[in-house]
């Protein structure tokens, strides 16, 4: 096993994979961005013998958001190009295997937000720390204010309302709020649900009602 060595690079010295399958959206940098400014740099970006980005994509999107001219890089020599490709999917993918303990995730949450410490650092929606605290969550129904009822035969009574998402966490929470699936073939949801008479499982069709 190698031994690694924690070098500083210029940015301009490393190279995006051009087929980086991990999407790093503005608001998901701006969370990086404030995790590196309270914490500090503490995961090193890992690269191949010629600068090409294996694991910190997003990372240095965030350092170049900052201004930052150098980071922290380890060089992972000896690769093969399938390791590198298959490493840069098992690095995203492998802690979304892991759990959590709920009730400890609960007691080190609260403690933090005791201690006055902002927890929007930690990376949690709204919905997921109402889940967390074992909050009510908000209720889509009590915003649907002065709408017609549901009614797919009426479509005069059809109303459409289009929400956009700036993450795809926002969509799937978004998702299980409303009680839809989506996927990416969804191009429309209903809500309130409804049953089409033709088919035994219901049809979520954007944000229409």
């Amino acid at each position: 096993m190698q031994k690694l060595e924690i070098v500083y690079r210029q940015l301009t010295e490393l190279t995006q994979y051009a087929r980086n399958a991990r999407t790093h959206d503005k608001a998901q940098v701006g969370q990086l961005i404030a995790s590196i400014r309270e914490f500090g740099w503490t995961n090193p970006v890992l690269v191949d013998e010629n600068g090409v980005i294996i694991a910190g994509h997003g990372r240095v999107m965030a350092a170049e958001e900052m201004g930052m001219d150098t980071v922290p890089c380890i060089t992972l020599a000896g690769l093969t190009g399938a390791q590198k490709r298959a490493y840069r999917l098992a690095d995203n993918r492998l802690p979304l295997n892991a759990g959590w303990n709920e009730e400890l995730l609960a007691l080190e949450v609260e403690t933090l937000q005791d201690e006055g410490f902002n927890i929007d650092l930690l990376g949690f929606n709204d919905y997921e720390l109402s889940k967390i605290f074992e909050t009510e969550a908000d209720n889509p129904a009590d915003h649907w204010i002065g709408m017609p009822d549901f009614d797919q035969s009426d479509a005069n009574g059809v109303r459409q309302l289009i929400v956009h998402f700036e993450t795809d966490a926002d969509v799937k929470n978004f998702a299980e709020l409303v009680g839809a699936k989506i996927t990416d073939k969804t191009k429309y949801i209903w809500y309130p649900p409804k049953e089409r008479e033709d088919k035994k499982s219901k049809v979520y069709a954007s944000d229409e009602s």
